[in-house]
């Protein structure tokens, strides 16, 4: 019941998870991989990119607290949320973000929030009241910036169907709780009657709205539901169905659903190729590195090939720098014992001058270390994926010879960073050296 952890805890491929009293410290985080965890109690106020992401699952949250974080709860795709009673965010840049395909519900009372209006992004609702404490990052866009922001991303209709659907299953999960309080010993199983009418719900809404993203949704959902009443002979036929489908969006979707199974089945090859064909047919640029990403997973996690694993996760970083997954790429690398790939800028044959940091990755500093081959202007400055200067450490005339300079992983107002890959770019005369590092706190 209760995790302790300072890295990254998986909650993948399965059913009816339940974490209770997570302690996430260091560069501590929940990934969640389609599954449908409860969270709750989860506390972290370490300053590390996220709290929870969650990819093709759906999650339900109770009496958790995220704080400095890049996105507390991160809805990377294809997730359903619910933000439940009494979950407290503060000094986050946004509480919650969801990505591409992505519905969060967090309608419910007993909501504190970083600022009012909440720094939410994306298919997110909100009560009509909450609270706040008033302490959002400094870092947060404007409050017109993330109003924009949600109603040019929020392009999708609310289905009704789907809706009514989801708070049934919701219901069942508020009684399954309720019955663990009571210290009952229920499953899934207690409710199968209640599940099987979720089923149907979620059936007719595929049936109904075969284009839809909440078809999809549909799909993912029923398989949950067959886990939770222990049928998955059932659900694996319900997608092998699908993947007949006349509609392109439903066999893909229904591909996907198949990865968990290949995994169960240790049918290691086959995902690999169901996460290839995805990433070659669907053009949607934040599913595509969500699925390399998880292809990086299987070959870390299951297949055990370090080698292949670290180049997928070096390929994130070195070419997905502004995206949020090349911390979580980072992360794997450094619980691998690697070191975090760095580049240079276009001009790197021509310069007459080199640059490197060491550690990398680091917490709580790292030593930036160069030499310079004659007199010159020469700045350093430190960068976040964003472009935005966090500090200037040199902005001066130095003589020829070698230099070490040390981040402390502070910004201009002497306030710590949150974790995260940062640049450092060194520019001598009219030459440039940009460099990435990794803060792992």
């Amino acid at each position: 019941d209760y995790i302790s952890a300072e890295s990254v805890v998986d909650v993948d491929c399965g059913y009816s998870h339940e974490l209770n009293g997570v302690e996430l410290y260091y560069s501590g985080y929940i990934d969640i991989y389609q599954s449908d965890p409860e969270i709750n109690y989860a506390y972290s106020t370490n300053s590390v990119n996220y709290g929870i992401t969650g990819y093709q699952c759906t999650f339900t949250m109770y009496d958790n607290e995220f704080t400095n974080k890049t996105r507390a709860v991160y809805c990377t795709s294809s997730a359903d949320a619910t933000v439940n009673n009494y979950n407290y965010f503060c000094n986050n840049t946004y509480d919650i973000y969801a990505g591409s395909g992505s519905d969060v519900d967090a309608n419910h009372y007993g909501l504190t929030f970083s600022d009012n209006p909440a720094p939410v992004y994306g298919n997110v609702t909100l009560p009509a009241s909450y609270s706040s404490c008033g302490s959002p990052k400094a870092s947060a866009p404007p409050d017109h910036e993330k109003i924009a922001a949600r109603l040019d991303y929020n392009t999708y209709e609310k289905n009704e169907a789907y809706e009514k659907a989801m708070r049934s299953y919701y219901t069942i999960k508020d009684s399954l709780r309720a019955d663990r309080k009571r210290e009952e010993k229920s499953t899934g199983l207690k409710y199968a009657a209640e599940y099987q009418d979720v089923i149907a719900q979620l059936k007719q809404v595929m049936d109904t709205y075969p284009t839809s993203m909440y078809a999809e949704l549909a799909l993912k959902n029923m398989v949950f539901c067959y886990g939770a009443i222990e049928e998955t002979g059932t659900a694996k036929l319900v997608v092998e169905e699908t993947l007949k489908s006349n509609h392109e969006n439903l066999r893909l979707a229904a591909l996907s659903t198949q990865i968990p199974f290949f995994i169960q089945d240790k049918a290691y090859d086959k995902a690999i190729d169901a996460l290839d064909y995805l990433m070659e047919t669907v053009t949607d640029e934040e599913k595509q590195l969500a699925w390399l990403y998880r292809k990086g997973v299987i070959y870390d996690k299951y297949i055990q090939d370090e080698a292949k694993a670290a180049a997928i996760y070096e390929d994130i970083i070195l070419n997905h720098a502004d995206t949020p997954m090349a911390f979580s790429a980072g992360m794997r690398l450094k619980n691998a014992g690697k070191e975090i790939p760095v580049e240079t800028g276009a001009n790197t044959e021509t310069l007459e001058f080199s640059a490197s940091n060491h550690p990398n990755p680091f917490n709580p500093s790292t030593s930036i270390e160069f030499k310079l081959p004659t007199e010159g202007k020469l700045t350093l400055k430190i960068f976040d994926v964003l472009g935005r200067e966090i500090v200037t450490l040199i902005d001066a005339q130095k003589r020829s010879g070698s230099y070490t300079i040390d981040w402390d992983g502070r910004n201009s107002f002497g306030n710590q960073v949150a974790s995260g890959v940062y640049f450092y770019r060194i520019q001598f005369e009219n030459q440039i050296i940009n460099k990435k590092m990794l803060l792992v706190r």
